[in-house]
């Protein structure tokens, strides 16, 4: 970037120095606007040298944002004819801003078929005023195209995943219901284990499915008025069950006559699946104990754990990409610190929240809030039962 740097730099020291320059003496390659006198016209010597110079599209504007420089790279990736005239301001030019999914990226733009990634620098006078701004334009097509298929390849590689361990998962339980016949002790103990590490595992390749859907955009969402309390009871189903294996209670206590909210039920499906699964994995002893109540606006659900609780350190990155939990259970046990940076995504899409509520060697409590369903919207449609896993 020393080349860009030594831009700024020349920009810099001409604009202080206030000097004008005729339209006919714009270097060859690059295009200048007519301004009035009051504003500074960018003169040709050295700034156009360094523009030349790179091979990236360069784009000088003023404070306010007229273009006064624009290079013959910056055309070339414009798509500009040697006959078209440079347009008067920045917000003029073909750029469109990329989005994912629902999201749009502030530095990433679209060029007909190309993708360029923007960069912007402020350059100052020698009193430190800003005078204006310097743009840099670069094709990465082939950087993003390359990226998409990363991540479509573990998309897929997921998925493959996923199948064998349905069939592991459902192998086990009818081994361990005596459905092939009667198992010792041992052998209980050891498909109880197998069971226990194929859940931690699809949960592990659930959550990177997940993910790669959020990167690329093909998270689809579909908000309707929905009911918590057969949700939150599929949800509980395997939790509970892995809970009982370890003599650990599981509580819920849901306020009467919950209001239906306005969500997404696959997504808030797994929302609240990573909470009470990440609650039954610090829980060593005690109980788990789901909590729901409502205002006007909102349905709150807590998760309360009586686990070892979490460390300020730790609290303070909980819902980031890759944030594991304490050291005092195993490295299998805590994961690829997906679950709960999903969670907020998921949640916060859906127009909810989630947060911390309160943490001690005593336990933890997390808790989420979803838009009530409004006047008009309080009937929960008909529907196919289906298990949520």
């Amino acid at each position: 970037m020393d080349h860009f740097q030594s831009l700024l730099t020349a920009v810099r020291n001409r604009f202080s120095r206030r000097r004008l320059f005729p339209q006919s003496l714009a270097p060859d390659g690059c295009q200048t606007n007519p301004t009035p006198v009051d504003h500074y016209r960018l003169p040709p010597v050295p700034t156009n040298q360094h523009a030349d110079s790179s091979s990236d599209a360069v784009i000088v504007c003023d404070q306010r944002s007229h273009i006064l420089l624009l290079n013959q790279p910056a055309r070339t990736l414009l798509q500009f004819t040697p006959e078209q005239p440079t347009p008067a301001r920045f917000e003029d030019l073909p750029l469109t801003k990329l989005a994912f999914g629902t999201l749009a990226s502030p530095d990433l733009y679209q060029i007909g078929g190309k993708i360029v990634c923007l960069s912007v620098s402020t350059f100052q006078n020698d009193q430190g005023a800003p005078l204006g701004q310097v743009y840099v334009l670069r094709d990465i097509a082939d950087t993003v195209a390359i990226e998409h298929a990363r991540k479509s390849f573990i998309a897929t590689i997921s998925h493959e995943l996923r199948t064998p361990l349905m069939v592991l998962s459902g192998s086990t339980d009818l081994l361990i219901r005596g459905c092939i016949g009667p198992l010792t002790h041992d052998q209980q103990a050891m498909m109880h284990s197998m069971r226990s590490h194929t859940e931690r595992m699809t949960t592990l390749v659930n959550n990177v499915i997940t993910l790669a859907e959020l990167e690329v955009g093909t998270l689809q969402i579909d908000l309707k008025p929905l009911g918590l309390e057969t949700l939150v009871e599929h949800v509980i189903w395997p939790i509970q069950r892995s809970l009982a294996t370890r003599n650990i209670g599981l509580v819920l206590d849901l306020a009467p006559e919950l209001p239906l909210v306005l969500a997404d039920r696959h997504q808030l499906a797994i929302v609240l699946h990573q909470l009470l699964d990440n609650a039954q994995r610090y829980t060593q002893y005690g109980q788990v104990t789901i909590r729901g109540s409502y205002n006007q606006q909102h349905v709150q659900i807590d998760v309360h754990d009586t686990g070892c609780g979490i460390a300020p350190d730790v609290a303070a990155t909980l819902f980031t990409r890759f944030s594991r939990g304490a050291e005092r259970i195993s490295s299998a046990d805590r994961g690829f610190g997906l679950g709960l940076a999903i969670a907020r995504e998921l949640i916060e899409r859906q127009g909810g929240q989630i947060w911390l509520t309160e943490t001690s060697e005593q336990g933890s409590m997390f808790s989420i809030s979803i838009p009530r369903a409004q006047h008009g919207e309080e009937r929960e449609p008909p529907r196919n039962l289906v298990a949520v896993g």
